[in-house]
């Protein structure tokens, strides 16, 4: 029986706009090929999906030894390597394709041209419209780095991810220093910023009206915080991450006394060192009046310090809530399913807590659970009489509770 390619095709796109939709359009065409008769009504569809979708070019359409691109390529909007170590000469003929349409986002991670070879993207079309550029781990000296904020499209990204380069103070300046249009995003993990490189952030232009920064596994420190909450490109900041950062409780103080950040949704703090709370305003979050999704993962809270966190007026305007590997144990367990103020929880961790029966129980018995959406306990090593507790919960959702069961049928297998 022949193939019916067209209903294939229809069928995919009766899915919602999304990159899995895309990839499995792409599925169908294994070469690249799409004939005359049926492309016209993919991009039909295409053309009426949302700009944020990434149509990602698959791997299985590059050519081993660069070259032209097949005609549907004309769909994608997003490019990455499949290889970081591709030659350069690859990658720029693949720019240069004559199907290539413009591109939206450039993912070029741990790819090492030379700086005069970061000049020439510039000089291709499918590259003139980038709003996102990926240039995570490129091992960007001085002068490559000269030569990437040089680029035609650089100040006009909105997402810019220029993690694990070794930056510094000098590098930061030389961003501060483009004059940026709209930039949005900013992810700058491990590189190398202190609190004298945070003071920088000061110098960015009214272009740069960040919504995310991700400064994680960078020396931070108090005083790095306190620099950053003073800068006026952060204060529109949505979602901050200061995961790796040498914070201390000390740190935290600064961050939550400070008068910046007022905007924030999601603030993750994981793995620092902040390892007491306190009754005073120096450790309450409840002055981020927007904020739903809190991570303090990996610091040493225990029982004694999460009984705090629990009396702080954030907590029933919280989403998300992870306090996985904060050593909490069964007695901060309890403490956590005592709690009558989760209004609005929907996501709680709780993993790697050295939780038991006790915690557990108290856990599976708390009505405000019925509302949770997910709940992670992975790490735990709990015993049958654990997860009893979560099947027979009388308020644990349903769906929830379906892998649970599995674990208690393996176990009474055992």
């Amino acid at each position: 029986m022949s193939r019916d390619l067209f209903g294939e095709v229809r069928s995919v796109l009766q899915n919602p706009p999304s990159q899995a939709t895309f990839y499995a359009l792409c599925q169908l065409f294994e070469d690249g090929t799409c004939p005359d008769a049926i492309l016209p009504y993919i991009e039909s569809h295409i053309d009426r999906w949302p700009d944020d979708v990434m149509r990602w070019v698959p791997y299985h359409w590059f050519h081993l030894k660069g070259g032209e691109f097949p005609k549907l390529v004309s769909l994608c909007n997003a490019l990455a390597l499949p290889d970081p170590s591709t030659p350069f000469y690859e990658f720029v003929s693949f720019l240069d394709s004559e199907h290539l349409p413009r591109l939206t986002t450039l993912d070029l991670a741990r790819f090492h041209p030379e700086p005069s070879q970061w000049e020439q993207l510039g000089e291709y079309e499918a590259s003139s419209e980038i709003t996102s550029l990926n240039i995570t781990g490129c091992r960007l000296d001085d002068e490559a780095l000269d030569a990437v904020c040089d680029l035609p499209f650089f100040p006009g990204l909105r997402s810019l991810d220029a993690g694990y380069n070794n930056l510094g103070r000098g590098g930061l300046q030389r961003l501060a220093s483009v004059p940026w249009s709209g930039l949005e995003s900013l992810q700058l993990r491990a590189n190398k910023l202190d609190a004298d490189a945070c003071a920088v952030f000061s110098q960015f232009g009214e272009g740069a009206r960040l919504k995310e920064l991700d400064v994680s596994w960078n020396p931070i420190g108090p005083q790095g915080v306190a620099a950053m909450a003073s800068a006026v490109c952060l204060q529109g900041v949505t979602s901050l991450r200061l995961d790796y950062c040498d914070l201390t409780s000390h740190g935290l103080a600064h961050l939550v006394t400070a008068h910046g950040f007022q905007e924030l949704e999601s603030l993750s703090l994981q793995s620092n060192a902040i390892e007491s709370l306190s009754h005073t305003t120096h450790h309450r979050f409840a002055r981020f009046s927007r904020l739903r999704a809190l991570s303090l993962a990996a610091n040493q809270l225990r029982a004694e310090n999460v009984r705090y966190l629990l009396e702080d007026d954030i907590i029933p305007q919280l989403t998300s809530l992870d306090l996985s590997y904060t050593e909490l144990q069964n007695a901060g367990a309890e403490l956590v399913a005592a709690c009558e103020r989760f209004d609005s929880l929907r996501h709680l961790d709780l993993g790697m807590n050295r939780l038991g029966h006790s915690g557990i129980r108290a856990l599976a018995n708390a009505p405000w659970i019925a509302r949770l959406d997910t709940l992670m306990l992975g790490g735990n090593d709990l015993r049958l009489d654990a997860i009893v507790e979560l099947c027979e919960s009388p308020y644990l959702p349903p769906k929830l509770k379906e892998a649970w069961r599995s674990q208690q049928r393996q176990l009474d297998g055992a």
